[in-house]
């Protein structure tokens, strides 16, 4: 079962013990989806919270941003360049590069859809308009559950016949030649 994080992540609070009673879907201490506290702006300048705690950014003001972190201290770190491919050149260094995608993830779309079965009949129209396409990311391979905050995933890792009656997962569809991706 995945433990991607959910609604908060102390087991002991009653925020997450009600989300689990109510879907599963309370969070976990031990995951996370990587939350990053820095930022880029338009004008070519960058600013990273080196902090592991909790931090929020306010945008809302046009003549300064605001920065709340939960702990008692932490580090700025500012950056600048010339252009923003220079900007992101400079973060990359900081926090590394990304390898480079393999040829057959940039010779054409990958477009997520989220609509069952749908999904194929929708792939077919967005290529028959002319979209070069190499993949179909379907996240919703493993169904869906109705919550009271919502639309969820089942998290389960088992395909969803009802969902996707008439493809497998590592099935290509064949329509179209598109990969079809899911979440592993």
């Amino acid at each position: 079962m995945d433990l991607r994080a959910g609604v908060g992540r102390d087991k002991t609070t009653e925020l997450t013990r009600a989300m689990d009673a109510q879907g599963m879907a309370g969070g976990d201490y031990w995951t996370t989806n990587y939350p990053q506290p820095t930022y880029l702006s338009s004008r070519r300048y960058a600013l990273h919270v080196d902090t592991t705690a909790y931090t929020l950014f306010d945008f809302r003001a046009d003549d300064h941003h605001g920065i709340e972190v939960w702990a008692g201290g932490c580090t700025l770190e500012v950056y600048a360049a010339d252009s923003l491919a220079g900007l992101v050149s400079v973060l990359s260094d900081r926090f590394g590069r990304q390898p480079r995608l393999p040829d057959w993830a940039i010779a054409g779309a990958i477009i997520g859809l989220k609509d069952g079965a749908n999904s194929f009949d929708r792939l077919d129209a967005i290529v028959a308009a002319g979209t070069v396409v190499t993949g179909l990311w379907c996240e919703d391979w493993v169904g869906i559950r109705q919550t009271s905050f919502g639309r969820r995933l089942f998290w389960d890792w088992t395909w969803s016949p009802t969902r996707y009656p008439s493809w497998t997962p590592g099935s290509r569809n064949s329509r179209s030649g598109a990969s079809v991706f899911s979440a592993m």
